[in-house]
């Protein structure tokens, strides 16, 4: 939730998400963003800055 309400008061201007080869799936399943959610208009859109990987793992740099 404190994610959330970070970036929808924009106070995050970089983000950083490592992608693992898991999947966690269900109703009650963590998210990046948890709350309240972004409307169509509210949608934060990144702009990717670098990709790398690490054996299965990608690492994710975006500018907000």
């Amino acid at each position: 939730d404190i994610i959330f309400q970070l970036l929808s008061s924009g106070r995050v201007d970089e983000l950083f998400v490592t992608l693992t080869p898991n999947i966690i799936g269900g109703v009650g399943a963590p998210t990046l963003v948890d709350g309240v959610g972004f409307d169509a208009q509210s949608i934060q859109a990144l702009q990717l800055v670098t990709a790398q990987t690490c054996g299965s793992e990608i690492f994710l740099h975006y500018r907000v």
